[in-house]
């Protein structure tokens, strides 16, 4: 499973510019592993988390987590 996930809660496509506080990574198999990844790295519970196919489709974007 192919992961994008960045810190705050823009939705998909209105989140900041650039490459801080964004991840990228398919080594994890379960949502919760992927959501422990992201609060180790992010320090906070303020991300959102989406599954992809294809990064450049917006249409393949399915959101797993947002507190």
């Amino acid at each position: 499973m192919k992961i994008y996930a960045y810190k705050g809660n823009a939705e998909l496509g209105k989140e900041a510019l650039g490459t801080f506080d964004k991840l990228l990574f398919d080594d994890l198999k379960t949502n919760w592993g992927i959501i422990r990844r992201c609060k180790q790295v992010f320090k906070t519970d303020d991300f959102m988390v989406y599954s992809y196919s294809n990064f450049y489709d917006n249409n393949t974007f399915r959101q797993i987590f947002h507190e």
